[in-house]
């Protein structure tokens, strides 16, 4: 008895403080929401604005420059196939909220893996953090959003940042504890201030495996994105949901076989990204 008592009492008083929290900060909230769909909105734009085969093109040479021919001529006929199963415009929808999530989330994430790479008591303190992140089912990460922003593309946005977050961090942090101590000490014999020291020597240097963490990142946002049309973010997510509801198998099969698609393009071009400043480093 007194155990469920106490489970009761700490469910409540979660409950209490996601409610107070809502209703104390509603205004900075919804500024923090309209942020965040005004961004959304405007890749959105971006990636749905020009013809659907000219993009096509682009990306097609993007994925050429990055990871080469063969993969080009799967980007080409990979979002072709969205376009033929009539989900292009959700599939762009699903990549512009991928983006957009990657985006919040290395304007912290990298920054923070900095410091932790820098300072011990900082790293002991986020990896207690990351491992937290990463060990939390996905669908958690949902409720307190929900609560917070309601439905729509913004909760999505915040949670898919959140479970993408703990590889650029770990991964940012990991390429700056990686940087030769003797390349710094031969930028501060030449005069480099901590300033430059950064982002002359150890940004440059760890920057591969920044990009890997921002790869990491970009799989995690995607299998979160997924999710997120649970609480209406939209694209291929909610196909599949909608699909699923009404017991359309050739439709979730539809959706399914694009995400899987775009899945493998922003895989192997980041992927292809990483290795070129690899080489460039070497």
């Amino acid at each position: 008895m007194k155990t469920k008592n106490l489970a009761a009492n700490f469910d409540n008083a979660v409950e209490q403080f996601v409610e107070y929290i809502s209703i104390t900060f509603d205004t900075a909230f919804n500024v923090i929401s309209d942020m965040i769909e005004g961004v959304l909105n405007g890749i959105e734009a971006l990636f749905l604005f020009p013809p659907f085969y000219l993009f096509i093109i682009f990306l097609g040479i993007l994925a050429w420059k990055t990871a080469g021919k063969g993969m080009a001529l799967f980007t080409v006929v990979g979002f072709y196939l969205c376009h033929a199963m009539n989900l292009w415009d959700e599939t762009m929808i699903t990549m512009a909220l991928v983006v957009t999530s990657v985006i919040f989330t290395l304007i912290v994430a990298i920054p923070l893996g900095v410091v932790a790479g820098s300072n011990r008591k900082v790293s002991d303190v986020t990896r207690v953090l990351m491992d937290f992140l990463q060990t939390m089912p996905p669908y958690v990460y949902l409720i307190p959003a929900i609560a917070i922003l309601g439905f729509g593309a913004s909760p999505a946005v915040v949670s898919t940042s959140i479970v993408a977050f703990a590889p650029a961090v770990r991964l940012t942090s990991l390429g700056i504890r990686q940087v030769p101590l003797a390349h710094v000490e031969v930028g501060q014999a030449f005069g480099a201030t901590p300033a430059q020291a950064l982002f002359k020597i150890k940004l440059p240097f760890a920057l591969p495996s920044i990009m890997a963490g921002v790869n990491q990142s970009l799989m995690l946002a995607l299998s979160m994105a997924v999710i997120a049309g649970i609480i209406g973010a939209g694209g291929l997510g909610k196909e599949v949901y909608r699909a699923i509801r009404v017991l359309e198998v050739g439709k979730a099969f539809d959706a399914g076989i694009s995400i899987v698609i775009l899945a493998i393009i922003l895989d192997r071009i980041s992927q292809g990204a990483v290795n070129m400043m690899t080489k460039e480093g070497n």
